[in-house]
């Protein structure tokens, strides 16, 4: 398999979230815009009461007639109590439990200790996946290779947020997925500067699956699936030994079913009542 693209890094933290919010509604599915506020007020809860404090009024609306310093010390006698993240913690501590049992070929034992960029295992790429899917109920996974002009030549699962997926195309199958990669770049080796760019998937014309890196110019020149192959943008075509892939190695990880589909987060209705709790106390 050969990839001349740079390698996808479409994981990010959880203080990252924020600045990278709701991309240009052009972009956004429709699906996705309908639950992009849920999916960050689970991510704040989880954070816990730092975060929840600093969306201020979001979380904690203004009492009638109460002046500025009268809620900021509202706010500062609010207590949070973090239902969320406990009951994350219990799901997956439960899940994991038992001790996991991998049967794969010999030759798959040092991709079962390293499968992702960053260095992950088998194991804490399971882990992430099921805390992900316990809080939102989705995200993704893509298996790429490094860039050619890198040393290392093993084959490797990105990991995307909901957050990251940003548009795929109609189907259980999509012929097309838009997703946001967060790269860093510093204006000098101490300060970290994080920013996005697009990722796009594709079959093209005759079912090969091609990848490419659009401009946000590029992308809102496209109104139509085959206006993808023409309007300028260049796709690159992955190959294993020697020949083009047939289908897009990116899977929809669901909590209920493994498909495009934004199902309802299952942490929705515990985090309302967390916010409810901390309102009320």
């Amino acid at each position: 398999m050969t990839n001349t693209q740079n390698p996808p890094r479409g994981k990010i933290a959880g203080t990252m979230l924020r600045t990278f919010s709701i991309p240009d509604s052009e972009f956004a599915h429709p699906e996705y815009r309908n639950r992009f506020a849920q999916w960050r007020k689970i991510r704040d809860c989880f954070e816990g009461e730092d975060r929840i404090k600093e969306g201020t009024t979001t979380y904690l609306p203004h009492k009638d007639v109460q002046e500025s310093s009268d809620y900021t010390r509202y706010l500062q006698r609010a207590v949070f109590v973090n239902f969320v993240a406990r009951t994350i913690d219990t799901l997956t501590s439960a899940i994991f439990k038992r001790k996991e049992n991998f049967r794969v070929p010999a030759r798959l034992s040092d991709f079962m200790e390293k499968c992702t960029d960053d260095g992950a295992s088998v194991r804490q790429l399971a882990r992430w996946t099921v805390q992900e899917l316990c809080l939102v109920s989705r995200a993704g996974l893509l298996l790429d290779l490094p860039s050619e002009t890198s040393s290392i030549v093993n084959p490797y699962v990105s990991r995307f947020t909901t957050e990251n997926i940003i548009s795929w195309g109609a189907g259980v199958q999509p012929k097309w997925v838009l997703l946001r990669e967060i790269n860093t770049g510093a204006s000098n080796l101490f300060a970290q500067d994080y920013k996005g760019s697009f990722l796009l998937l594709a079959l093209d014309a005759n079912g090969d699956y091609c990848v490419a890196r659009p401009s946000v110019s590029e992308l809102n020149a496209i109104k139509s699936p085959e206006e993808m192959f023409t309007s300028g943008i260049k796709f690159s075509h992955p190959e294993i030994f020697g020949k083009r892939m047939k289908s897009i190695p990116f899977w929809f990880m669901g909590a209920l079913e493994n498909t495009s589909t934004v199902a309802k987060p299952l942490m929705l209705d515990i985090a309302n009542l967390n916010i409810a709790h901390y309102r009320n106390y």
